[in-house]
């Protein structure tokens, strides 16, 4: 009787604690909270102006925290952002709501300078000129393709920016970005690349910008913790850059997972993400 009693006991502390275990996974698993992830970027070509830059990168909302009182405007402000960077695929392509999105745009360019490029989902869908408009209006640097010069003191940096290509594949051809590095290409000081899609980062790496951030990937959507993705490749793409700090010789890549979600599995262990980077002359 006793070892029958013994018996269940056990199994009842088992399934507890198997509830429990479920539990903080789900609790943890499922965390939407807003994070923030800061990398530090260090190179000796950096002119010392820039030194202790601040940059916010906004990627992959999908709608999410696009609006006037939002969260993630708030955090950019407390994280003193010396620059902001939109990277893409900032509306929910079901339901655009252009009004919410000229609210937040409004807000944080009172913060700093906003430079922008255009994601798949922007790109593709009707509402792409209203987002360039939003942008323009808000008086957001749209770099379609563009290139700017960042000044402090009497030192220049410069930023580059990429268009998303105009049709639907994951994987765009190497090809419809050619173009685009010839007639923008890395120059002699530091300059920092900015497109929405990760997954073709190899293409880029070679062309001498000291700096590439991307996004698009979403963090490969589920994750484990100090693992990564669990499925190497997604419609999306293949997730060998799905987000985090990459290098590939003298180019660093600072891929953000991103901040919302476009598709019907949830972000697991994935929490929406602000990435905040500081350029930085030396190491210490």
């Amino acid at each position: 009787m006793r070892a029958t009693r013994a018996n269940g006991s056990r199994k009842t502390l088992k399934f507890l604690l198997a509830l429990v275990l479920l539990g903080i996974f789900c609790i943890a698993g499922l965390d939407r909270r807003l994070c923030v992830t800061e990398y530090d970027i260090a190179s000796p070509e950096l002119p010392v102006e820039f030194d202790g830059l601040r940059i916010a990168v906004v990627a992959d909302p999908h709608g999410s925290f696009m609006h006037k009182e939002s969260e993630l405007a708030v955090r950019i402000a407390e994280e003193k952002a010396d620059v902001i960077l939109l990277l893409g695929d900032m509306l929910d392509e079901n339901a655009p709501d252009m009004e919410s999105f000229s609210g937040f745009l409004g807000e944080i360019v009172k913060i700093a300078p906003v430079y922008a490029v255009s994601g798949n989902h922007d790109r593709w869908h009707d509402y792409y000129r209203e987002f360039l408009t939003a942008c323009k209006t808000a008086g957001v640097t749209r770099l379609e393709d563009g290139e700017v010069l960042l000044h402090r003191g009497t030192d220049t940096i410069r930023l580059v920016g990429f268009a998303d290509p105009e049709f639907w594949t994951a994987d765009p051809p190497e090809g419809c970005m050619d173009a685009t590095l010839q007639a923008l290409p890395a120059g002699d000081g530091f300059d920092i690349l900015l497109f929405h899609r990760a997954n073709v980062f190899d293409h880029v790496s070679g062309a001498g910008y000291e700096l590439v951030i991307s996004a698009h990937l979403h963090g490969g959507l589920v994750r484990l913790p100090f693992i990564g993705p669990i499925v190497p490749r997604l419609p999306v793409g293949d997730m060998t850059y799905a987000g985090g700090r990459y290098m590939a010789g003298d180019t660093t890549l600072i891929v953000s997972r991103g901040l919302g979600n476009n598709v019907e599995v949830p972000r697991i262990f994935n929490r929406p993400e602000l990435v905040m980077i500081t350029l930085k002359t030396s190491e210490e």
